[in-house]
């Protein structure tokens, strides 16, 4: 059987995420892409850097960094420290450009509530502009620290005795990680970032991987096409 990697759809296209051949690859439904990506031949950091890229400008459309989670591989994070841990992951790799995105004007985090569709992402006490007495680095750095390696990501929810002992911290949330959750803060895109996403990042990565395809005989064997061609756009 034969697939592209980019397949097409009703929002223009996407990376190919049939069930029949994430397994013919070995890997399971659930697998990150990231695993699937990596299999092919010629792929290099420059190739998986603006991958995460795109996946982070595209989950700034839920509003929940904790998606994250959905991007990088497990197996590699240390039972102990998780995302925390001291060696080389592909979590640091995607945190990593995910605080270049948001040094670019590209991703901003906000704290107030309601319907960010109908009311808009634009707040003045987004983090880049709200006054914390930080630059714009250290804010990155706060935030990456407090909400990523502190596991505020994997926080669901207070119990009532924790909620009474913070409620009153609340209205200052970006100066108290305590009261941060996996969905708040909430991430979102910026316009420089659409306009950077649209006319820059999806033609760019369609370009490099619309002629790839995979063919897999009757054996089993994987036959890469098309491959010599990513290896271009990566140079």
């Amino acid at each position: 059987m034969k697939y592209k990697i980019i397949k097409s759809d009703s929002d223009g296209w996407s990376f190919n995420d049939d069930v029949e051949l994430i397994r013919n690859l070995g890997l399971d439904d659930d697998d990150t892409f990231l695993k699937f990506l990596i299999q092919i031949p010629n792929i290099t950091k420059i190739d998986i850097l603006e991958y995460f890229e795109l996946a982070i400008l595209e989950l700034c459309y839920f509003y929940e960094p904790d998606m994250s989670r959905n991007y990088y591989i497990h197996e590699e994070l240390d039972k102990k420290f998780g995302e925390n841990s001291p060696n080389a992951t592909y979590a640091s790799e995607f945190y990593a450009v995910m605080g270049q995105l948001f040094l670019a004007g590209f991703i901003d985090f906000g704290v107030e509530d309601g319907n960010l569709d109908e009311l808009g992402t634009d707040f003045d006490t987004n983090l880049s502009k709200i006054d914390l007495d930080m630059t714009l680095y250290e804010k990155w750095i706060y935030f990456r620290n407090n909400y990523f390696y502190n596991k505020k990501i994997y926080k669901s929810g207070f119990d009532k005795d924790e909620y009474e002992n913070i409620k009153f911290l609340f209205k200052d949330m970006w100066r108290h990680p305590c009261t941060w959750l996996a969905y708040m803060p909430w991430i979102c895109i910026t316009k420089n970032g659409e306009k950077y996403l649209k006319e820059v990042l999806y033609p760019k990565i369609y370009n490099k991987y619309k002629n790839i395809e995979i063919e897999i005989d009757d054996n089993g064997e994987i036959l890469w096409k098309g491959v010599t061609e990513l290896d271009q756009g990566t140079a």
